[in-house]
């Protein structure tokens, strides 16, 4: 099959069975078995018919419209049959058959005899036009049909993530890489899991995780890391990766990124740019920019260890702002990047230590509750946890 896929000799009719048929031998219990069925998984969806993103959304709006156009124009007869059929249900008192199922059998049977219609030679303009949507139609439906197998196993794909096997493991962590790039909605979900695998035992298992880390979120895919994505798009990537995470997936995330800045793989131009962020972003998208940054100072405490930029992170972490709003989740992300930093020595010549000093008085307030709005409990429910 792998053969087959890669010559792009596979009908279209045949990759929803053979990708199918390669999702079940996940559950195989011999290695080889998974093995070679993760990599025709993945060569399926490089050579996939449906171009170069599987995103749903753009195919259901496409099914939506192709399908409002062939209700609209169906034949004659068809459309006698359904007016004839609606008529008889507005008449009739039985609930037996619903208006969506007359329209339903309606649209199937103009599909039907457009197909049936397909091999003559004396069709008209407008019978070509309809049977040009029928095909677009049974095309864009082909594609959601495809794109929902992915994610209807996407359980199996993560419990290859989580297989005592290092062969598994790593064939995963090659599938989401490319489902991220295609642009599949469990990808994201699946990397977040991959990358607890971080922590793992085996140094060749770190050493993947971190590639593919790096492959989907830093580099321009299929360069190996070589080529760097734009800075602007790196640091938007790592803001929709920290911002919609999980304590444990933050965990790490910071872990993945504090390795890379000190490999020296992702460029400082990127944490200029989530300090711009930072400095002008509202609410959430500001929080994960400086937990971002926390993250990187993991490694370099540099990037935030400095007057001017801790007189920043006082700024937009904690300053009047953040107060009037009670943003305790920005609050939250500054404490984070306070932990990076070293402790400050008694000098109050020393810009550095004025501001540290400052920050102290409005950390203090933070957590003396003198921002918090006792009388509203889901507001102190939030102080509490931040």
């Amino acid at each position: 099959w792998a053969t087959v896929v890669e010559s792009d000799c596979l009908p279209l009719e045949r990759f929803l069975p053979v990708t199918s048929l390669a999702i079940s031998r996940l559950q195989d219990k011999t290695v080889m078995v998974r093995r070679s069925a993760m990599q025709l998984l993945t060569l399926i969806l490089e050579n996939n018919p449906y171009m170069g993103c599987l995103d749903p959304v753009p195919y259901m709006d496409k099914v939506k419209e192709l399908e409002v156009y062939l209700k609209a124009n169906m034949p004659s007869d068809i459309e006698d049959a359904r007016a004839a059929s609606q008529k008889e249900l507005e008449e009739s008192k039985g609930d037996e058959i619903s208006k969506d199922e007359i329209e339903s059998a309606a649209l199937a049977a103009a599909i039907a005899e457009a197909e049936e219609e397909s091999n003559s030679d004396n069709l008209s303009e407008s019978q070509l036009e309809y049977l040009a949507k029928v095909k677009a139609l049974k095309f864009a439906s082909s594609a959601l049909n495809f794109i929902a197998l992915f994610e209807d196993a996407n359980t199996a794909f993560e419990g290859m993530l989580l297989s005592s096997n290092a062969s598994d493991v790593t064939e995963a962590l090659r599938f989401f890489v490319r489902a991220r790039h295609f642009q599949l909605p469990s990808a994201v979900t699946g990397m977040k899991q991959a990358l607890s695998l971080i922590w793992s035992s085996e140094t060749g298992i770190q050493d993947e995780v971190l590639k593919a880390f790096v492959e989907v979120f830093i580099s321009v895919s299929g360069t190996e890391g070589k080529e760097l994505l734009p800075h602007t798009e790196i640091a938007d990537n790592l803001l929709f990766l920290a911002g919609q995470a999980t304590v444990s997936e933050k965990a790490s995330i910071e872990e993945a990124i504090a390795r890379l800045v000190k490999e020296n793989r992702i460029p400082s131009e990127v944490f200029m740019l989530l300090w711009s962020i930072a400095s002008g972003a509202p609410g959430e998208t500001r929080a994960a920019a400086i937990l971002v940054l926390s993250m990187g100072a993991t490694a370099d405490p540099t990037i935030i260890d400095s007057a001017t930029r801790l007189r920043l992170l006082l700024d937009v972490g904690l300053g009047d702002a953040v107060e009037e709003n009670r943003d305790w989740t920005t609050i939250r992300s500054a404490a984070a990047a306070l932990q990076r930093i070293q402790r400050a020595k008694h000098d109050p010549s020393s810009a550095r230590y004025l501001v540290l000093e400052h920050i102290t008085e409005r950390l203090c307030s933070v957590a003396q509750g003198d921002w918090c709005n006792d009388a509203n409990t889901q507001d102190t429910c939030a102080w509490f946890s931040a």
